[in-house]
């Protein structure tokens, strides 16, 4: 007899653009799950160390403060039901700009690029 498996879904990515598209993952939030509270949820860009979205779909930088130590309990304010965060994401994910333009605008960009090519 084996054991129990258990699965969970830790992390969904929100895109403006298809992920399948290559650039479409550029422009990817990511909201993933964190054991800290009982079971959050946070609005990251994805790298290593993360940067975490505010409610208002601004960014925090993972910078330490000057005398080197966070306040025990300062992520908090960027910790989120699964709800909250995926309507953080969705609200913020067409704003996001790489190399200062929006996915829209690199869409648009390429089109008109790919029509000039013909």
């Amino acid at each position: 007899m084996t054991g129990a498996v258990h699965e969970q879904v830790t992390e969904y990515r929100v895109s403006p653009g298809p992920l399948a598209h290559p650039e479409g993952w550029r422009f990817a939030l990511v909201v993933r799950w964190s054991r800290a509270l009982g079971g959050t949820w946070m609005v990251t860009d994805g790298f290593e160390p993360p940067s975490w979205m505010a409610p208002d779909g601004r960014w925090h930088y993972d910078v330490l403060p000057d005398n080197g130590d966070w306040p025990e309990d300062w992520r908090d304010a960027y910790r989120y039901d699964l709800d909250t965060a995926l309507a953080i994401a969705r609200e913020a994910a067409p704003k996001q700009t790489v190399n200062g333009r929006t996915w829209e605008q690199w869409r648009e960009h390429w089109e008109l690029h790919e029509g000039a090519q013909s």
